[in-house]
């Protein structure tokens, strides 16, 4: 959907929320997402439009996915809150972008190597 279809010129507060009736996948805010909320966000201020919030709400669970390390290969360059990051440091200061980080890239982290080492002890391929 092109983002001049829900921009309007009082809009001040804006929630994406990718929760709606099921948990999210971790794949579910990548490039594109990034890319259109920017876009979205850089034309609400070039048009001096009401918008000051953007709120993101994105919370995937770790517990659904049986291959935790193929996960990290996946989002190892495109880490979802690095992108909401680049969205931030992009709109800043005339924009607020606001969400919650519910696991650092260094605990999932630590979930890939805890994995690594059941597998391997389990025989399982890693």
């Amino acid at each position: 959907m092109p983002c001049e279809a829900l921009l309007a010129p009082k809009l001040q507060h804006f929630v994406w929320d990718f929760s709606f009736l099921f948990a999210e996948h971790w794949d579910a805010f990548g490039i594109a997402e990034r890319d259109w909320l920017l876009k979205f966000a850089q034309l609400a201020i070039s048009r001096k439009f009401a918008l000051r919030k953007i709120e993101i709400i994105f919370s995937p669970s770790t517990e659904e996915d049986d291959d935790i390390n193929a996960l990290w290969e996946q989002l190892e360059d495109n880490w979802p809150w690095d992108m909401m990051d680049e969205v931030r440091d992009a709109v800043s200061p005339h924009v607020e972008v606001k969400y919650i980080d519910p696991i650092t890239r260094e605990k999932f982290m630590e979930l890939v190597n805890e994995y690594r080492l059941w597998a391997g002890a389990n025989g399982r391929s890693q």
